[in-house]
């Protein structure tokens, strides 16, 4: 092939030259000079001149050979010279992935469009393998080659090192999330006031506060929310960044500092009042529970309970439901 096709549903094949990928739409010169684009959704596959693995990919992926466009989709990652390239095949791998829980391929889509597009991969972060499982041993590796690419931008190197921090988190390796987050706040210092990436900045203390409270340094963990707060603009960041202070809250306090007690469990309930209509609800559940633990600590059983049972009527198909109903049952039969 010496020339790039475009396959639409119906048509004939198109000759075209394509030149970028943005917005989910492939965008293409037509052999007259026009500039068009065209959503991924409106088109049966492409053939790109010299990306084998490509087109093989998408001739698989265009007859639902899922396994061979995977793998197909994988390689042109790996191989291609082409940003834009980068950033189609990550799209297309993660739709060809369907419900399959193949985290190798999910993070070489999503480490794809970081470097790519890093505000389009948030909707491509894989949820990671339980601690203890090799393939997040294998995300290091694949992170940290990835951070040595050249001429990353600010916004591609936190979005690396916002993962990599997770994947420490997850394998429980505190020496090394010890150092990612070192290196990490060298680079931050050295950004200054970039509008661009004052989101995944917000992102990067967020990270750092919940690593501090996973190593019960409760003081660092509410300092780094509360001199950040004015950059954390993102609703689920404020969630996370609530939900920090509540935790450090509620761990700090001695058990009969009701006051400090009381305080935690007002921002467990802020969490709920300002996120409980929010897509995914982020945080709300564990706010509810923790809310619910601390009034009966504090002698409030009546609200205790009515948080149980707003939890097992909100959250019917959760375990945290029937754990709910079974605490219910406990303080009444306590009277």
């Amino acid at each position: 092939m010496r020339a790039d096709q475009l396959i639409i549903p119906g048509a004939q094949p198109q000759t075209v030259t394509f030149v970028d990928f943005a917005a989910g739409k492939i965008v293409y010169q037509t052999r007259g000079g026009d500039r068009n684009d065209r959503e991924l959704e409106r088109i049966s596959h492409i053939a790109v001149d010299g990306e084998p693995a490509l087109n093989e990919a998408e001739d698989a992926f265009s007859r639902d050979l899922r396994d061979k466009s995977i793998d197909g989709y994988m390689k042109t990652i790996r191989s291609t010279a082409k940003p834009w390239l980068r950033g189609f095949a990550a799209k297309r791998l993660n739709t060809a992935l369907g419900n399959s829980d193949r985290f190798d391929a999910r993070m070489v889509a999503y480490l794809a469009m970081l470097t790519y597009n890093p505000d389009a991969a948030a909707a491509l972060k894989p949820d990671l393998p339980p601690t203890g499982n090799k393939l997040l041993d294998l995300a290091i590796t694949d992170i940290e080659a990835t951070l040595k690419l050249p001429n990353l931008t600010p916004a591609q190197q936190l979005g690396l090192y916002n993962f990599l921090i997770d994947v420490h988190r997850q394998r429980k390796d505190e020496p090394a999330l010890t150092q990612t987050l070192e290196r990490l706040d060298r680079l931050s210092s050295t950004l200054g006031d970039i509008p661009e990436i004052k989101q995944q900045l917000a992102g990067a203390k967020i990270n750092q506060a919940r690593s501090a409270l996973d190593q019960q340094k409760y003081a660092d963990a509410m300092k780094l929310v509360n001199d950040n707060r004015q950059s954390i603009a993102e609703p689920r960041l404020q969630a996370d960044a609530l939900f920090i202070l509540a935790r450090a809250k509620q761990a700090s306090a001695s058990p009969g500092d009701m006051t400090a007690l009381r305080e935690a469990a007002l921002h467990y309930m802020r969490i709920v009042a300002h996120f409980g209509d929010m897509e995914g609800r982020p945080n709300v559940l564990a706010s509810l529970q923790a809310t619910a633990a601390i009034l009966e600590q504090v002698g409030d059983k009546t609200d205790a309970q009515a948080l149980l049972e707003q939890i097992s009527k909100e959250f019917p198909d959760d375990p945290a439901a029937e754990k709910a109903r079974q605490d219910l049952a406990r303080l009444k039969a306590a009277g």
